[in-house]
Protein backbone atom coordinates (compact mmCIF):
# COMPACT_ATOMS: atom_id res chain seq x y z
CA UNK A 1 0.00 0.00 0.00
CA UNK A 2 0.94 3.58 -0.90
CA UNK A 3 0.16 5.15 1.95
CA UNK A 4 -0.15 9.07 1.97
CA UNK A 5 1.06 9.90 -1.44
CA UNK A 6 -0.52 13.30 -2.85
CA UNK A 7 0.49 15.47 -5.60
CA UNK A 8 1.89 19.20 -4.52
CA UNK A 9 -0.63 20.82 -6.51
CA UNK A 10 -3.38 19.64 -5.07
CA UNK A 11 -5.65 22.53 -3.81
CA UNK A 12 -8.05 20.24 -1.53
CA UNK A 13 -4.83 19.50 0.49
CA UNK A 14 -3.60 22.85 0.54
CA UNK A 15 -6.76 24.01 1.77
CA UNK A 16 -7.16 22.01 4.28
CA UNK A 17 -3.60 21.84 5.88
CA UNK A 18 -3.77 25.41 5.69
CA UNK A 19 -6.93 25.61 7.60
CA UNK A 20 -5.92 23.28 10.25
CA UNK A 21 -2.70 25.05 10.44
CA UNK A 22 -4.08 28.19 10.96
CA UNK A 23 -6.79 27.13 13.85
CA UNK A 24 -3.85 25.66 15.32
CA UNK A 25 -2.09 28.57 15.86
CA UNK A 26 -4.79 31.07 16.54
CA UNK A 27 -3.75 30.36 20.45
CA UNK A 28 -1.36 28.48 22.33
CA UNK A 29 -2.17 25.25 22.81
CA UNK A 30 -3.37 24.35 26.76
CA UNK A 31 -1.02 22.86 28.94
CA UNK A 32 -2.13 20.74 31.47
CA UNK A 33 -0.52 18.95 34.76
CA UNK A 34 -1.60 16.06 36.84
CA UNK A 35 0.02 14.80 40.05
CA UNK A 36 1.91 11.77 39.57
CA UNK A 37 1.13 12.06 35.34
CA UNK A 38 3.23 10.91 33.20
CA UNK A 39 3.60 12.59 30.16
CA UNK A 40 3.53 10.75 26.44
CA UNK A 41 2.71 12.13 23.05
CA UNK A 42 -0.05 11.10 20.33
CA UNK A 43 0.77 11.65 16.49
CA UNK A 44 -2.83 12.91 14.76
CA UNK A 45 -1.19 11.51 11.41
CA UNK A 46 -3.36 12.77 8.73
CA UNK A 47 -2.71 12.11 4.75
CA UNK A 48 -5.21 12.46 1.52
CA UNK A 49 -7.43 9.56 1.23
CA UNK A 50 -9.61 8.84 -1.48
CA UNK A 51 -10.65 11.42 -3.64
CA UNK A 52 -8.26 13.77 -1.55
CA UNK A 53 -10.49 13.89 1.19
CA UNK A 54 -8.24 14.14 4.51
CA UNK A 55 -7.98 10.95 6.21
CA UNK A 56 -6.28 10.37 9.48
CA UNK A 57 -4.70 6.89 10.94
CA UNK A 58 -5.96 5.20 13.65
CA UNK A 59 -4.47 1.56 15.41
CA UNK A 60 -6.13 -1.00 17.62
CA UNK A 61 -3.95 -2.28 20.26
CA UNK A 62 -3.03 -5.73 21.19
CA UNK A 63 -5.36 -7.79 23.20
CA UNK A 64 -1.88 -8.63 25.06
CA UNK A 65 -1.11 -5.20 26.51
CA UNK A 66 -1.00 -3.90 30.39
CA UNK A 67 -2.80 -0.86 29.70
CA UNK A 68 -4.89 0.23 27.09
CA UNK A 69 -5.74 -3.52 25.03
CA UNK A 70 -8.03 -3.81 22.75
CA UNK A 71 -8.58 -0.52 22.24
CA UNK A 72 -8.28 1.98 19.27
CA UNK A 73 -5.98 4.71 19.65
CA UNK A 74 -3.17 6.78 17.79
CA UNK A 75 0.21 5.90 17.40
CA UNK A 76 1.78 7.04 20.45
CA UNK A 77 3.12 6.74 23.85
CA UNK A 78 4.91 8.03 26.45
CA UNK A 79 7.76 10.36 26.76
CA UNK A 80 11.43 9.22 26.84
CA UNK A 81 14.46 10.76 28.86
CA UNK A 82 15.94 10.81 25.64
CA UNK A 83 13.30 12.76 23.80
CA UNK A 84 13.96 16.43 23.41
CA UNK A 85 10.18 17.55 22.98
CA UNK A 86 7.00 16.02 22.41
CA UNK A 87 7.07 16.27 18.81
CA UNK A 88 9.99 14.24 18.89
CA UNK A 89 7.85 11.82 20.82
CA UNK A 90 5.19 11.41 19.03
CA UNK A 91 6.82 11.14 15.97
CA UNK A 92 9.60 8.45 17.05
CA UNK A 93 6.31 6.45 18.45
CA UNK A 94 4.72 6.75 14.92
CA UNK A 95 7.68 5.26 13.39
CA UNK A 96 8.59 2.78 15.67
CA UNK A 97 4.35 1.33 15.60
CA UNK A 98 3.46 2.00 11.94
CA UNK A 99 6.68 2.33 10.25
CA UNK A 100 6.16 6.33 9.70
CA UNK A 101 8.85 7.85 8.37
CA UNK A 102 9.62 11.03 10.43
CA UNK A 103 10.88 12.75 7.25
CA UNK A 104 7.30 12.26 5.62
CA UNK A 105 5.60 14.33 8.06
CA UNK A 106 4.63 17.52 7.82
CA UNK A 107 4.14 19.19 11.06
CA UNK A 108 1.00 21.62 11.63
CA UNK A 109 0.80 22.37 15.06
CA UNK A 110 0.14 21.05 18.69
CA UNK A 111 -3.49 20.61 20.15
CA UNK A 112 -4.46 21.03 23.98
CA UNK A 113 -3.22 18.47 26.07
CA UNK A 114 -5.79 15.69 27.62
CA UNK A 115 -5.31 14.03 31.26
CA UNK A 116 -6.75 10.45 31.10
CA UNK A 117 -7.46 8.00 33.84
CA UNK A 118 -4.96 6.10 33.24
CA UNK A 119 -2.28 8.60 34.86
CA UNK A 120 -0.92 10.65 31.40
CA UNK A 121 -0.84 13.68 30.25
CA UNK A 122 -1.21 13.21 26.05
CA UNK A 123 -0.51 16.22 24.03
CA UNK A 124 -1.70 15.75 20.46
CA UNK A 125 0.78 16.61 17.39
CA UNK A 126 -0.96 17.14 14.24
CA UNK A 127 0.71 16.33 11.37
CA UNK A 128 0.16 16.34 7.55
CA UNK A 129 2.22 13.15 5.69
CA UNK A 130 2.97 14.45 2.69
CA UNK A 131 5.12 11.86 1.05
CA UNK A 132 4.63 8.26 0.18
CA UNK A 133 5.16 5.27 2.86
CA UNK A 134 4.74 1.55 3.28
CA UNK A 135 3.10 0.91 7.02
CA UNK A 136 5.39 -1.67 8.54
CA UNK A 137 2.88 -2.55 11.88
CA UNK A 138 4.63 -3.56 15.17
CA UNK A 139 2.67 -6.55 16.40
CA UNK A 140 3.91 -5.97 19.83
CA UNK A 141 1.90 -2.28 20.01
CA UNK A 142 -0.40 -2.76 16.99
CA UNK A 143 -2.64 -5.72 16.00
CA UNK A 144 -4.46 -3.53 13.31
CA UNK A 145 -3.83 -0.57 11.31
CA UNK A 146 -6.57 1.38 9.72
CA UNK A 147 -7.88 5.01 8.87
CA UNK A 148 -11.39 7.11 8.90
CA UNK A 149 -12.40 10.53 6.73
CA UNK A 150 -11.28 13.50 9.35
CA UNK A 151 -14.81 14.62 8.98
CA UNK A 152 -16.30 11.62 10.56
CA UNK A 153 -15.21 13.40 13.79
CA UNK A 154 -17.13 16.39 13.49
CA UNK A 155 -20.11 15.05 14.75
CA UNK A 156 -21.02 14.16 18.34
CA UNK A 157 -20.93 9.82 17.72
CA UNK A 158 -22.66 7.66 18.92
CA UNK A 159 -24.37 6.73 22.52
CA UNK A 160 -22.12 3.35 23.23
CA UNK A 161 -21.78 0.56 25.58
CA UNK A 162 -18.22 0.10 26.02
CA UNK A 163 -17.68 -3.88 25.64
CA UNK A 164 -14.85 -3.69 28.79
CA UNK A 165 -16.04 -5.57 32.05
CA UNK A 166 -13.85 -3.00 34.25
CA UNK A 167 -15.71 -0.13 32.10
CA UNK A 168 -19.19 -1.15 31.45
CA UNK A 169 -20.70 2.40 31.14
CA UNK A 170 -22.44 4.56 28.36
CA UNK A 171 -20.20 6.61 26.92
CA UNK A 172 -20.08 8.84 23.01
CA UNK A 173 -18.03 7.03 20.78
CA UNK A 174 -17.40 6.33 17.03
CA UNK A 175 -18.04 3.07 15.34
CA UNK A 176 -15.44 2.67 12.21
CA UNK A 177 -14.37 -0.49 10.09
CA UNK A 178 -16.05 -2.15 12.83
CA UNK A 179 -14.21 -0.91 15.65
CA UNK A 180 -15.02 1.73 18.40
CA UNK A 181 -13.43 5.05 18.45
CA UNK A 182 -13.84 5.96 22.50
CA UNK A 183 -11.81 7.62 25.32
CA UNK A 184 -8.83 9.70 24.57
CA UNK A 185 -8.93 9.47 21.07
CA UNK A 186 -12.45 10.50 20.06
CA UNK A 187 -11.86 13.32 22.44
CA UNK A 188 -9.26 14.51 20.95
CA UNK A 189 -10.29 14.05 17.51
CA UNK A 190 -13.67 14.93 17.91
CA UNK A 191 -11.99 18.44 19.62
CA UNK A 192 -9.38 18.68 16.67
CA UNK A 193 -12.14 18.71 13.96
CA UNK A 194 -14.13 21.14 16.39
CA UNK A 195 -11.71 23.78 16.68
CA UNK A 196 -11.31 23.79 12.56
CA UNK A 197 -14.93 24.06 12.15
CA UNK A 198 -15.12 27.29 14.65
CA UNK A 199 -12.04 28.97 12.85
CA UNK A 200 -13.05 28.37 9.44
CA UNK A 201 -14.54 31.93 7.62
Amino acid sequence: MNAGAESPHDARTQLFTGALRAALAARAPLRREAPGARAAAVLVALFPGPSGVPHVWLVLRPEALRSHSGQVALPGGKRDAEDPDLITTALREAEEEIGLPRAAVEILGEADDLVTGTGYVITPVVGWIHAPFEPVINPFEVSRLFSAPFATFRDAGLVELIPIESLRRLVRAYRIEGEIVWGATAAILAALAERLATHAP
